[in-house]
């Protein structure tokens, strides 16, 4: 087998997406991530950063170019669950729920994970609020100082 070729996680060959040529929102992109690498995409608001990591997931197919996978091809979500996970910015979580909540739901959906074992479950029973306040990093100040 080729190193070189092995060591390619995304590649990523001439991709124009957008929406059915109304708006193009990125034309041509070539790229390859290495396994291992800290791969970042930056980019002012409405830019198509988001609309990328949904093409690179297989939630919405490019108008032209192609995306590999570890070698897997073109990513399709209706084959069943894929061998990655993704979280978007801020919107893709539910503001109804806990902090472990929204970890325990992708879980809960995609895997064979017995109830008792999920994460909701192992929270409840390990005496854990699920609040859905961080907890702050520094202790309050005594009232004396």
């Amino acid at each position: 087998m080729n190193e070189a070729k092995d060591s390619v996680l995304i590649d990523v060959t001439d991709l124009t997406i957008g929406w059915s040529g109304d708006a193009v929102l990125q034309e041509n992109a070539t790229f390859q991530v290495e396994r291992g690498d800290v791969f970042v995409i930056l980019g002012g608001s409405g830019c198509g950063k988001s609309t990328l990591l949904r093409h690179l997931v297989g939630l919405e197919q490019p108008i032209s170019g192609s995306i590999s996978i570890a070698g897997l091809g073109t990513p399709r979500l209706d084959v069943g669950r894929p061998p990655f996970g993704v979280m978007f910015q801020g919107g893709a979580l539910f503001g109804s729920l806990t902090i472990g909540e929204n970890v325990a739901l992708p879980i809960e959906q995609w895997t064979k994970l017995p109830p008792t074992r999920s994460p909701r479950s192992c929270a409840r029973s390990s005496g854990s609020s699920g609040s859905r306040r961080p907890r702050t990093s520094t202790p309050p100040r005594s009232p004396e100082a």
